[in-house]
């Protein structure tokens, strides 16, 4: 049996479990870099916010020996398991000046988030897309995000302008930002810095910042190479130790096929700032 297949008879086995207690229905959900997961949404009568199990490891659990029917009974104890809010709860969201103050952006690679980029507001930079989210609070110390797509635009009836004037003000203080020698984390000297945000995660969207690469060039005192390293991070290369660095373009294309996951990679392309402007070389 296929990956196809299982989700089809998963969200068969499902639905008879539920017995018309509620719908069962296949979602595809594009996550960075074209990542595609499956997963089924099952809604109970009265509910109006819907959570997705993704499938992908019951699947290699089924190919691992465990039956359709085991698994399905575990899809619906999860499921049973998570209290579903309220539309009521979440009514906030559909107003623009309640979710204003969580909005933040990101960077992601621009070709390889095509599919994802149909579906969402986005600003172009480079190689790159600048795109939004919501960081939603459970009332713990986890952050969930809610993606921002066309519909919340519509929604909350404003141009994208003001979506990327909202997160700039917001990221910084949100994210703040994050520049130290990699030798603070390797043990031993280097000429690379490292550029991101306190959480270390999607910290490369610290480019961003206004003004942030003026401040890096006035404590380097020195024109500067910005090698992506992933999505969290940039590493920081002074043009003056460049010469004994090698090909950069091919220390950061070896990396992104070596080292970092498919989900975390952000572009082949090395930029390079000059006082003035950024560039990609």
């Amino acid at each position: 049996m296929n990956y196809e297949q299982f989700v089809q008879a998963m969200q068969v086995c499902v639905e008879e479990k539920m017995q018309e207690e509620g719908n069962v229905e296949r979602q595809e959900v594009f996550k960075n870099n074209g990542q595609k997961l499956i997963g089924l949404s099952i809604q109970k009568k009265g509910e109006t916010v819907v959570p997705i199990i993704y499938l992908e490891e019951f699947y290699q659990r089924y190919l691992g020996g465990e039956t359709k029917e085991g698994l399905s009974e575990e899809i619906l104890r999860i499921r049973n398991s998570v209290s579903a809010p309220s539309c009521q709860e979440y009514d906030w969201i559909r107003d623009f000046e309640k979710i204003q103050p969580r909005i933040i952006y990101r960077l992601v690679h621009f070709e390889k988030n095509q599919e994802l980029l149909k579906e969402i507001p986005h600003l172009p930079m480079m190689d790159l897309a600048v795109i939004f989210c919501a960081v939603i609070s459970q009332g713990s110390s986890e952050d969930y995000i809610l993606l921002i797509r066309n519909e919340h635009l519509h929604l909350w009836r404003i141009p994208i302008s003001v979506l990327y004037e909202t997160a700039k003000n917001n990221t910084p203080g949100r994210s703040p930002w994050m520049f130290r020698p990699l030798s603070s984390y390797i043990g031993f000297r280097s000429p690379l810095w490292v550029l991101t945000n306190e959480q270390g995660i999607y910290g490369a969207s610290v480019l961003l910042y206004p003004g942030i690469l003026q401040k890096i060039h006035k404590k380097l005192r020195d024109n500067y190479y910005l090698l992506p390293s992933s999505v969290h991070e940039f590493l920081i290369l002074p043009e003056s130790h460049a010469a004994f660095c090698g090909d950069l373009k091919e220390i950061v294309f070896e990396a992104n096929r070596t080292v970092i996951e498919q989900g975390e990679f952000l572009s082949d392309n090395i930029y390079y700032f000059n006082g003035n402007n950024i560039t990609k070389v």
